[in-house]
């Protein structure tokens, strides 16, 4: 009986493909910070279809509204998924702060399936919500008080995680199995003849 191993380690190289993380590669960026209870003060930034490069996505620059509240946040989405929110500078109170990413287009068909915390260095109460559909995130912070204090630094990072895909699409895979199946066939065919003559 005769063996091929290369058309083996073929077959298994085009149905083992590697996974790979989706790239994100533009978004929206919103976030609102309030303090009092009704709310009584909001500050408002928004930034929108902003190319994911490497630089914070919305700062304090970003405002759209502000009724006089102090800091800030820098938010920041890169290329490998990670968002992180940054207080900005100085020392200052709210009563709750929202991040929403809306509109992430990525550099492939994948959408976000999990997201997860990775780091939150504010301090207690500031625990984050998250929600997340497949082209967005939501992450709040939010202590159902008048205030609490902030630092500038002080940060939390979350890991935005696509759905797999196969680096080698299943048609190319195909393709790729059938020619070495016919290769088989051609070699076979070769050792037939060779042997009846």
């Amino acid at each position: 009986m005769t063996h091929y191993p290369f058309a083996a380690a073929l077959t298994a190289a085009v149905l083992a493909a590697p996974m790979a993380q989706a790239a994100p590669v533009a978004a929206d960026f919103t976030a609102t910070l309030t303090f009092g209870a009704n709310p009584t003060s909001i500050a408002r930034y928004q930034s929108l279809n902003q190319d994911i490069a490497g630089a914070v996505d919305l700062g304090l620059d970003d405002a759209i509204r502000n009724d006089g509240l102090p800091g800030g946040f820098l938010v920041d989405l890169n290329a490998g998924g990670l968002l992180t929110i940054t207080a900005g500078p100085g020392d200052y109170f709210f009563s709750s702060f929202d991040v929403d990413v809306t509109n992430i287009q990525f550099d492939t068909t994948q959408g976000i399936a999990a997201v997860t915390g990775i780091s939150n260095t504010f301090d207690s109460p500031w625990q984050a919500t998250t929600s997340f559909g497949s082209d967005r995130v939501s992450i709040g912070f939010n202590t159902n008080d008048f205030a609490f204090s902030v630092s500038e630094n002080q940060s939390a990072s979350f890991q935005l995680n696509t759905t797999a895909a196969a680096a080698v699409p299943l048609p190319a895979g195909v393709v790729l199995l059938l020619g070495g199946l016919g290769g088989l066939t051609l070699a076979s065919r070769k050792r037939k003849r060779a042997a009846q003559v």
